[in-house]
C-alpha cells in the first residue's frame, strides 16, 4: 500500500484532482449569482457544483484514509503536511455535515484545499521550506523597517500635523501614510507648500531622506536578505536532494570507470579482439605519441571520452588503477602493455561488482529478469575467456619445459660421450 500510495502517478493524480478541484471553487465563486435563485432555493448550477463537491471530499477523504494506512499513526502524524491534509479534509467534512454553517466559511474551507498540492509536489513544497526558513532574517529586518517609519510618524506629526491632519494628524494616520510611501502608491503625503505658497524645504528634505532611507535602504535590504535566504536554503535542499541520490545510488557498488568498462564488456568478441581494442584506447590517449602516459594525462584524456556519464578520475584512483605504482616505471609513466594489463583487472573488478550488485537487487526482490541473467552471462564470458588465456599461458609453459627437456637430454648425452672417451 504504502509503495502504491507514494508512486509517481498516484501522487501526481492526486495532484491533478487538487487543482480540477481548485478550479471549480474559482468557478463557483465567479457563478455566486447564479447558484440560487430569487427565493434563495439552489439552481442547478448550484446542485451540480455542490454534488461535485462531495465527490471531491469523498475522494480526499479515502486519499487521507489510504495515507494513514500506509504511514500508520505515528509516522503519519510526524509529517506536518500529513497534518495539513488531516485538518482541510476534517473541514470540509463539517462542511458537509448538519451543522449549519455560512455558506463564506464553507467557501473558505473548499479554497483551502489547494494548499495540499504543496505536499505532493516536491519542488513547491522546497519553495515553502525555502520561504520559511528566510521568514525569522526577514522578519528583523521588517522590525528595522518599523522602527524607521514609525520614527518617520513621530517626526511628521509634529512638523506637519497642523498643516495636513488628514495624513498627519494622528501617530496612525502618519504610519500608514508613509507606508503608503514604501509601497511605490503616486502620493505626496507631505506637503511641500507653505500656507503663503514659498517652498517648505524642510518638508521636502524630510520626504526625499525617509524615502531614501526607507525604501532605497531598509525596504531594499529586507527584499535583499529575502531573496538570499530563499536562494541558500534552496540550494541546501538541492544540495541534500543531490547526497540523497547518491546515497541511494551508493547502494549499488559502482566505479567512475564502469561507463568505459561497461561499453567495452558489451563490444568486444574474444580475447584478441579486447587487447586491439584496449591497444587503441592506449593509442587514443597517448596524444603526444610518445608511447607511455602518466596517470595525470590519463586522468585528463579520459574526461574527453565520449562517454555519459563523463569519466573522473582523481589522484586517489592513481594507487587502485597502477596497483601502488607497480605498473609504472620510475618515472610513473605506463607502456600500453601496463595498461592493458590495468584495464584487464578493472574489468575483473568491474564483473564482480555487478555481480555484487545482482546479488542485491536479487536481495530486494528487484533482480529477476533479463538484466541480471544478461550480467551473468558476460560473467561467464569474461570467465571463459580467462580460462583460455590460462590455457594458452600453461601450453606456453609445457613448450618452453619440453625445450629445456630436450636441452638437458642433450647435455646428458655429451657428458656420457665424455665419460666413455675418457
Amino acid at each position: 500500500v504504502r509503495a502504491m500510495y507514494e508512486s509517481y502517478y498516484f501522487q501526481y493524480g492526486i495532484a491533478i484532482l487538487i487543482l480540477v478541484n481548485f478550479a471549480t471553487n474559482i468557478a463557483s465563486s465567479q457563478m455566486v449569482d447564479d447558484l440560487v435563485d430569487t427565493n434563495g432555493s439552489p439552481t442547478a448550477e448550484g446542485v451540480n457544483l455542490e454534488r461535485l463537491d462531495m465527490c471531491f471530499t469523498i475522494l480526499f477523504t479515502i486519499e487521507l484514509l489510504i495515507n494513514m494506512y500506509a504511514h500508520f499513526i505515528r509516522e503519519f502524524l510526524a509529517d506536518g503536511w500529513n497534518l495539513v491534509d488531516l485538518v482541510v479534509v476534517v473541514l470540509s467534512l463539517v462542511a458537509l455535515s448538519v451543522i449549519n454553517m455560512s455558506i463564506n466559511v464553507i467557501r473558505m474551507t473548499r479554497a483551502f484545499r489547494v494548499v495540499r498540492i504543496f505536499g505532493r509536489l516536491k519542488v513547491l513544497r522546497n519553495m515553502v521550506y525555502s520561504i520559511a526558513a528566510a521568514a525569522i532574517p526577514v522578519l528583523n529586518a521588517f522590525v528595522v523597517l518599523v522602527v524607521v517609519i514609525s520614527i518617520a510618524a513621530i517626526m511628521s506629526v509634529s512638523f506637519f500635523g497642523e498643516r495636513s491632519q488628514e495624513q498627519f494628524g494622528k501617530f496612525e494616520r502618519a504610519f500608514y501614510s508613509l507606508f503608503r510611501v514604501l509601497t511605490g502608491e503616486p502620493i505626496y503625503p507631505v506637503p511641500a507648500l507653505r500656507e503663503d505658497g514659498s517652498m517648505d524645504y524642510g518638508g521636502v528634505a524630510f520626504y526625499v531622506g525617509y524615502y531614501i532611507v526607507g525604501n532605497w535602504i531598509v525596504w531594499q535590504v529586507s527584499v535583499a536578505i529575502l531573496v538570499d535566504r530563499f536562494i541558500t536554503t534552496s540550494k541546501r535542499m538541492e544540495l541534500g536532494d543531490i547526497m540523497e541520490e547518491e546515497a541511494s545510488m551508493r547502494m549499488l557498488i559502482s566505479n567512475t570507470l564502469d561507463p568505459l568498462l561497461r561499453k567495452l564488456m558489451e563490444e568486444y568478441v574474444d580475447d584478441a579482439d579486447l587487447s586491439v581494442r584496449l591497444v587503441n584506447l592506449f593509442d587514443l590517449l597517448d596524444t603526444e605519441g610518445m608511447g607511455k602516459i602518466s596517470f595525470l594525462e590519463l586522468c585528463w584524456e579520459m574526461r574527453k571520452l565520449d562517454l555519459e556519464p563523463r569519466i573522473h578520475l582523481t589522484e586517489s584512483d592513481s594507487a587502485s588503477f597502477t596497483r601502488a605504482g607497480q605498473l609504472c616505471n620510475s618515472r610513473g609513466l605506463m607502456g600500453a602493455r601496463e595498461f592493458e594489463q590495468a584495464m584487464r583487472e578493472q574489468l575483473h573488478l568491474y564483473v564482480l561488482r555487478q555481480l555484487s550488485n545482482a546479488a542485491l537487487q536479487v536481495d530486494a526482490g528487484g533482480g529477476t529478469g533479463s538484466p541480471g541473467e544478461g550480467m551473468m552471462c558476460r560473467a561467464v564470458k569474461m570467465l571463459s575467456h580467462d580460462l583460455l588465456r590460462l590455457e594458452r599461458a600453461v601450453s606456453g609453459v609445457s613448450e618452453e619445459a619440453f625445450g629445456v627437456r630436450l636441452k638437458l637430454e642433450r647435455a646428458l648425452d655429451r657428458l656420457d660421450d665424455m665419460a666413455a672417451a675418457a
